[in-house]
């Protein structure tokens, strides 16, 4: 996201290099352009998120939209061609994403493409989502895919295998 694209009200998701992604409300622009004002649980009492304290935020960790929430394809179709909707961390094992024997952590990245099309990619949990964008392994198990992002049958049939 850039600060063009960020608007007071509107829903984003931090998602820290480390830890998990929480879902907040822009509430004022910051001094610094990098930066913004987001508030995070507020008790569920988000059309009240003006009357709560806002965490500056580099711009950089946010993400549109809500991860927890079912994406739409209104939603899908609003999001940014080459860029990443949505992240998170699951474990590598039968239950999470298996990708090898050996165990750990795992971090995965919805990409949406530029064919009206999207995909997960997936890598070691230490390294950045902007790294697995570029050079993670692209998840094939729709069992895996659906663990990882939340959505409609319509946008998953955009799904890229």
């Amino acid at each position: 996201m850039n600060r063009i694209d960020i608007k007071i009200g509107q829903k984003v998701t931090y998602i820290p290099i480390v830890g998990d992604p929480e879902i907040g409300i822009v509430k004022a622009f910051a001094v610094n352009p990098e930066s913004v004002f987001v508030v995070y649980k507020c008790n569920n009492d988000w059309k009240d998120y003006k009357n709560y304290t806002g965490a500056n935020t580099h711009i950089k960790d946010l993400y549109p939209n809500w991860i927890t929430e079912t994406l739409t394809l209104e939603q899908f179709k609003n999001l940014p061609d080459g860029e990443i909707f949505s992240t998170g961390l699951l474990p590598n094992s039968p239950e999470g994403i298996f990708m090898t024997n050996s165990g750990g952590e795992l971090r995965w990245v919805a990409v949406k493409g530029y064919g009206n099309d999207w995909t997960v990619y997936t890598h070691w949990s230490y390294n950045s989502i902007e790294w697995i964008k570029s050079h993670g392994d692209k998840i094939h198990t729709e069992e895996y895919i659906r663990r990882c992002v939340y959505c409609t049958d319509e946008v998953f049939a955009l799904w890229r295998k």
